[in-house]
């Protein structure tokens, strides 16, 4: 059975590099959204103390201001993995990546299901890590009464799950060079 290689174009190149720039510009603008979602709250409860107003309106205000912030950081991540290039190999819709732009992905070489199979263990893994932060984080607040440093358990779940994304890509790469000698 004849192979065939797909050559991306450097109009390819740049659109993917374009994307990732706008990828990444996107995502911190969201991250720094979530980071600071919590000064609407904060600056509302002392403005209501200095003008001598009623704290929960504030404190309410201050709440729907920050579910507002949260609501646009998490739209402007949907829409972000949405907008993803995409192109056709192999009858297969596969994401342009600006590291494997010769047409020749990792995981999509062997049809006996493998890549699928690594694929379902990554997101197990990764499913795994957000419920132990999130057990953690409802333990501190609840047993502890520490809800505003629990929230750390969530930080520490993206550390440990980038070095998860790591060590898979060790692995996988690890693995390609074995089958190919």
């Amino acid at each position: 059975m004849e192979e065939k290689m797909i050559k991306f174009t450097e109009a390819d190149v740049e659109a993917a590099r374009k994307y990732r720039t706008r990828s990444g510009i996107l995502t911190a603008v969201a991250v720094g959204m979530y980071i600071i979602c919590w000064l609407p709250m904060v600056l509302g409860g002392l403005i209501a103390e200095s003008l001598g107003k009623s704290v929960e309106l504030w404190g309410g205000i201050g709440l729907a201001v920050m579910m507002l912030i949260i609501a646009a950081a998490t739209a402007i991540l949907i829409i972000n993995s949405a907008t993803k290039p995409i192109c056709l190999k192999d009858n297969k819709i596969v994401t342009v990546d600006v590291d494997g732009l010769d047409g020749d992905d990792e995981d999509d070489g062997d049809d006996d299901g493998k890549g699928e199979e690594k694929d379902s263990v990554r997101a197990a893994v990764s499913g795994a890590i957000w419920a132990i932060a999130l057990v953690v984080f409802l333990y501190i607040g609840f047993a502890k009464g520490l809800w505003h440093p629990g929230w750390l358990a969530f930080v520490v779940a993206v550390a440990v799950n980038k070095v998860s994304d790591v060590i898979f890509a060790v692995v996988r790469k690890k693995r390609a060079v074995k089958e190919n000698k």
